[in-house]
């Protein structure tokens, strides 16, 4: 099985560099979204030869205080953003507005006025059969369902993975967020094969590990679905077990949460 490559791109600001910062005493400047295809390019040109690693990229943090926030999310998704997170405070407060079956299906008929220039929207019945396979209910039945082979896909990912982030002016950091722990070099700069062996090969960003203070690494997607799935669940997931395991994850460590 691969190596999860986690790289956050720093394109709309962290934790403390919102649009209003107050700590800053001026506004945020947000990476150009040609910058941040110039990274995901050269990363995804440098792991092309390289199966043992699987690149996962984001965008830090403030995703959504981007002034071109549909088109960076499908420039990061393009690239292989998946809905993949760890559980996190501000994370169990997003679930709480998740859309649901229902809200997507009173909008399916309007779908072309979300689309950007150039794209067709897509077929109703298809849309909303996709989003239905996609439900909590329609999940739990599937991780129900899985082999013992397949069940050992659905281990957290983000366990072993190795975490970087990737700076405005281009610097390439092991870390994640606000906590850097080594800078490898600057990918416009220096040579970037140089710079992604350092990176590959530092010393893993152990609080990291899990947002747990528990080992989580032997949970059981089947065994989760089982006892904290909902069998009646509408909320949708888009990425599927990948997505919706993180949650059930989340209720299972409760006592042991980090964050």
């Amino acid at each position: 099985m691969p190596k999860n490559v986690f790289l956050q791109i720093n394109s709309s600001g962290c934790l403390t560099k919102c649009q209003h910062c107050w700590a800053q005493s001026k506004p945020f400047e947000h990476m150009p979204l040609s910058d941040v295809e110039e990274i995901l390019s050269k990363m995804k040109e440098y792991f092309a030869g390289k199966p043992e690693f699987d690149l996962i990229p984001y965008p830090m943090f403030e995703e959504l205080a981007h002034p071109e926030t549909v088109a960076q999310m499908k420039l990061f998704r393009k690239y292989g953003m998946t809905n993949e997170a760890m559980a996190t405070s501000r994370g169990r407060k997003y679930e709480q507005i998740r859309a649901d079956y229902a809200d997507v299906e009173k909008i399916s008929s309007t779908l072309d006025i979300y689309c950007c220039d150039g794209e067709t929207a897509p077929d109703e019945k298809k849309f909303l059969s996709e989003i239905k396979a996609n439900t909590e209910a329609e999940l739990v039945k599937l991780a129900l369902s899985l082999s013992d082979e397949e069940r050992k896909k659905y281990k957290p990912g983000f366990m072993n993975g190795i975490w970087l982030v990737a700076d405005q002016n281009f610097d390439l950091y092991t870390g994640k967020g606000n906590y850097l722990s080594a800078r490898h070099g600057n990918m416009k700069k220096d040579n970037f094969s140089v710079i992604m062996e350092k990176a590959l090969s530092d010393d893993p960003f152990s609080t990291l590990q899990s947002c747990f203070s528990k080992d989580i690494s032997d949970i059981d997607i089947t065994e989760l679905a089982e006892k904290y799935g909902d069998p009646e669940g509408q909320k949708v997931y888009l990425d599927g077990l990948n997505e919706i395991k993180n949650r059930w994850i989340d209720q299972a460590f409760a006592d042991w949460r980090r964050y």
